[in-house]
């Protein structure tokens, strides 16, 4: 892998151990998929995930993520010291070598187009993947 893009997903729950052990398990049985970091904030109740791997390997880890993340976390009932917008809060994607920040672009709404589609959740694109200024 020459080009390497991360992803550091933030998901509305730092406290339930046992949820946070099984989404990095089945993260890193996605083939391909390289978890670099996954940290548990109880005080925010969330926690931040980092991976990387081929672009197949990052969106397929990307899906697993929203899908265990929406069966677990209900935002009615969420309390956490953190502003926060949904149950999967943030899924920036980061260029860390030989990559473009327009590759990167293309990925992240590539990605967020196939989410919103795929779980019916709005998402939204900030940064250079806005669509709008901001």
């Amino acid at each position: 892998m020459t080009k390497i893009i991360t992803v550091v997903p933030n998901i509305s729950e730092g406290r339930d151990t046992a949820f946070i052990e099984d989404l990095q398990r089945k993260l890193q049985a996605v083939p391909g998929l390289l978890v670099l970091d996954v940290a548990m904030d109880q005080a925010r109740n969330r926690t931040v995930v980092s991976f990387t791997g081929s672009k197949e390997a990052i969106f397929q880890g990307g899906f697993v993520l929203y899908e265990e993340t929406l069966k677990r976390v209900d935002m009615r009932e969420h309390q956490g010291e953190y502003p926060r917008i949904g149950a999967v809060d943030a899924f920036p994607f980061v260029v860390v070598k030989d990559a473009t920040i327009d590759e990167a672009v293309a990925w992240s709404t590539e990605f967020a187009e196939e989410v919103a589609r795929r779980f019916e959740v709005p998402t939204y694109l900030a940064y250079e993947s806005a669509r709008h200024a901001q």
